[in-house]
C-alpha cells in the first residue's frame, strides 16, 4: 500500500506541475486566474527568454505575453490559443513566433468567447526572420479599437512576418496593420493567399511605404469597409508603388490633407485611389528631391482616381509644381469626384493643376475621362512677369486645339473626355 500510495502522490504532483506552461501562475499584466479557462492549458505570463515549443493542445493567455531576447515560441499544428479579455501576444528584441499550421491542422488564435473585439492581438514588434504563420485563423481580437494583428507599431518598432493561408476574420477594427517601415516577407518566403474578411472596419490598414507588399493573390473582401487604408504624415520622400488588387486604396493624410511626393510614384493598370475629404497629391521638389507621378492605365485596363464618397469636389486635386520630369504621366485614367477648393482662384480650381512659379513643370495627359469636378478638370497657371520658353508644361490630349498664354504652351491630341464639371481647362 505504501508503494502504491507514493506512486499516486507522483502522478498527482507531475499532473499540478503541468497544468501551467513555464511553471509560473498567470496573474502578471492583469491576468485574473478563472477566466472561463478551463479545458485549456494556461500559459504562464513571463516572459518568453528561451527557445519554446508548446505540444499539440488548447491553451489559454490571460494577460500581455511578450516573446523577447531572440527566443522563438513555437506553437504546433492543430492548436488553439485562446486568449481572455486581458490576452494579446507580444514579439520584441528578437523575439518572433512560429506557427505552421497546414490545411487539415490549422493554428486557432481566438477568444475565449468568440466575439468581435472580445481580445487585443498580436503584435510582431521585433524584426526576426521566424515570425511565420502558415495556415493559421486570427478571430476576434481588436479590443479598444486596435487592428488584430500589428506588424511594426508606425513609431520605430519595427515588425517583420510572413502570413500564408491565413485567415483575418471578426475583428473589431481592422485584420492586419502594416507599418511603412515593416516587412511581410523574411528574404526566403512572401505573405501570400491569405483572407482577410468580416473585420467591422478594413480588412488592411497600413502606411504608405507598406503598399508595394500588398499583392492580389489575397482575399480582402466581406468587411465593412472594403478599402485598403492608407495613413501617413504629409511628406513622402520614398518611392511609392501600387499594385493592382481587388478593392481600392483609400488615401488620407495624418496632417494638411494632402501627401506631398518627393519620391516616385508609380500607379499600376487596373489600381483604384480613392481619396478621402479634401485630399491633395502634391507633386513637387523641396531639399534636393523631385517628386513624379506615373499613373498610367491602359485601355483595357484603367486607373480610376475618386473620392470615397461620390460627390461633386468632395477630393481636392493632383497638383504638379516644379517637377519637370518625362516620368509624370497620367494615361488612360477615370478622374472624378474632385475639385474642392472652387471657392478660392488661387487655391488651383481643378483635378489637375500644373503652376510653375519657380521653375518648369511638365506632365503628359492622355486618353482621360474627367467627370464630377466642382471646378474645372484641369487647372494651369504661371506666375506674373514668368518669361520661361514655350513647352513648359505641356498637356497633350485637348481636342485639336493649342493654347499659348505668357510662354506656356499647351500641345493638343484628342481623346480626353470631361463630363459634369464647371469647364474642361482653366489657363491663367
Amino acid at each position: 500500500m505504501k508503494k502504491n500510495y507514493f506512486i499516486f502522490s507522483l502522478i498527482s504532483i507531475v499532473l499540478l506541475t503541468s497544468v501551467t506552461i513555464f511553471n509560473s501562475s498567470c496573474s502578471k499584466n492583469g491576468g485574473s486566474g478563472d477566466n472561463g479557462t478551463a479545458g485549456t492549458t494556461p500559459i504562464s505570463c513571463n516572459n518568453v527568454t528561451s527557445n519554446t515549443t508548446l505540444p499539440l493542445g488548447v491553451y489559454s493567455i490571460d494577460c500581455a505575453l511578450t516573446v523577447t531576447n531572440n527566443a522563438t515560441l513555437t506553437f504546433t499544428a492543430g492548436s488553439t490559443i485562446k486568449f481572455t479579455g486581458n490576452g494579446e501576444l507580444i514579439t520584441t528584441n528578437g523575439g518572433a513566433i512560429n506557427a505552421l499550421g497546414t490545411a487539415a491542422a490549422p493554428i486557432v488564435f481566438t477568444g475565449i468567447q468568440e466575439t468581435q473585439g472580445y481580445w487585443y492581438g498580436i503584435d510582431i514588434f521585433s524584426n526576426s526572420t521566424n515570425n511565420v504563420f502558415k495556415y493559421c485563423k486570427f478571430k476576434c481580437g481588436g479590443k479598444g479599437s486596435r487592428s488584430m494583428v500589428r506588424v511594426g507599431d508606425g513609431n520605430g518598432q519595427i515588425g517583420r512576418a510572413v502570413f500564408q493561408n491565413c485567415l483575418f476574420t471578426n475583428g473589431l477594427k481592422n485584420g492586419i496593420y502594416i507599418a511603412g517601415d515593416s516587412y511581410l516577407t523574411n528574404n526566403v518566403d512572401n505573405s501570400s493567399n491569405d483572407t482577410l474578411t468580416a473585420n467591422h472596419d478594413y480588412p488592411v490598414s497600413c502606411n504608405l511605404n507598406s503598399v508595394i507588399q500588398l499583392n492580389n493573390t489575397n482575399v480582402y473582401t466581406g468587411n465593412g469597409k472594403d478599402y485598403i487604408y492608407v495613413s501617413d504624415a504629409y511628406q513622402i520622400y520614398t518611392d511609392i508603388h501600387f499594385h493592382a488588387l481587388s478593392i481600392p486604396y483609400e488615401l488620407t493624410a495624418t496632417s494638411n490633407n494632402q501627401f506631398d511626393i518627393y519620391g516616385n510614384w508609380v500607379v499600376d493598370p487596373g489600381v483604384t485611389l480613392s481619396m478621402d475629404q479634401n485630399m491633395e497629391l502634391y507633386v513637387g521638389s523641396q531639399s534636393g528631391k523631385t517628386g513624379t507621378f506615373n499613373c498610367v492605365g491602359t485601355a483595357a485596363n484603367r486607373i480610376t482616381i475618386k473620392g470615397t464618397q461620390s460627390a461633386q469636389g468632395f477630393w481636392d486635386k493632383i497638383r504638379f509644381e516644379n517637377t519637370n520630369d518625362p516620368r509624370n504621366q497620367i494615361q488612360y485614367c477615370n478622374i472624378q469626384d474632385g475639385g474642392s477648393n472652387a471657392d478660392n482662384l488661387w487655391t488651383d480650381p481643378g483635378m489637375i493643376s500644373v503652376v510653375h512659379p519657380f521653375g518648369k513643370s511638365n506632365v503628359t495627359i492622355k486618353n482621360c475621362n474627367f467627370s464630377n469636378s466642382s471646378t474645372y478638370a484641369i487647372y494651369i497657371r504661371t506666375s506674373n512677369g514668368t518669361t520661361g520658353a514655350p513647352n513648359d508644361q505641356i498637356i497633350n490630349g485637348l481636342t485639336g486645339a493649342t493654347y499659348i498664354y505668357n510662354s506656356l504652351k499647351i500641345a493638343g491630341a484628342a481623346n480626353n473626355t470631361y463630363t459634369n464639371c464647371t469647364g474642361a481647362i482653366y489657363v491663367l
